[in-house]
């Protein structure tokens, strides 16, 4: 992987942001209320709650291009390019402290932003670091691909099938969205990004 005080979980629910589905919203694309939720899944506000741009090419990570836009007029622009080796990948230290059984859910829309008869993929991590920071050596909590990247956005939306370990309680978590099951000059638009919290049963 490239990207690369602990609080009571009472009070921490008490004014936290709740999903439809009963888990604490954590990234949000729209406007949930409650403490520690980032309201920049669709990355239009850079200006509060900036998402990371890391790779060899920083400056094009997040792009103004309403016409490529999910919705808003800003996505994340995650490419392979081959001459010169650059590529762009994404990264967010949420506000979230990671908490004893958290399952979490991600979901987003992506589409090709080039011809994709490669069926690249975009990637993304939930992971946690050393140091809570995000150049800090990382620890995979949970990753996958999305399907095949088409010339439309399609949802991308996955959840744990384990509670994290014991050894991230207590931890900052950390997301990524990242190029690295693309091929050579693949090139994908990602917007409308959540992820949540929920509980798993001990």
């Amino acid at each position: 992987m490239k990207v690369f005080p602990t609080l009571l979980v009472a009070l921490a629910c008490l004014s936290s942001a709740w999903s439809d589905s009963g888990g604490i919203v954590i990234i949000s694309p729209g406007d949930a209320e409650g403490s520690g939720v980032m309201n920049n899944g669709g990355f239009e506000d850079e200006s509060s709650t900036p998402w990371k741009s890391v790779g060899k090419n920083t400056n094009l990570a997040i792009t103004a291009d309403k016409e490529n836009a999910y919705q808003g007029e800003k996505y994340a622009k995650v490419q392979k390019l081959f001459v010169p080796p650059y590529w762009t990948n994404v990264a967010q230290p949420t506000e979230h402290v990671i908490q004893a059984n958290d399952i979490y859910e991600i979901s987003f829309y992506a589409k090709a932003l080039r011809d994709n008869s490669n069926n690249d993929k975009v990637s993304w991590n939930i992971f946690y670091t050393e140091d809570d920071k995000l150049n800090g050596k990382p620890t995979l909590i949970a990753s996958g691909d999305s399907t095949p990247l088409t010339d439309a956005y399609e949802l991308n939306s996955f959840k744990m099938n384990s509670p994290v370990p014991e050894e991230a309680v207590g931890k900052i978590l950390f997301i990524s969205i990242i190029s690295d099951h693309m091929r050579d000059h693949g090139s994908a638009a990602v917007d409308n990004v959540s992820l949540t919290a929920g509980k798993s049963t001990p």
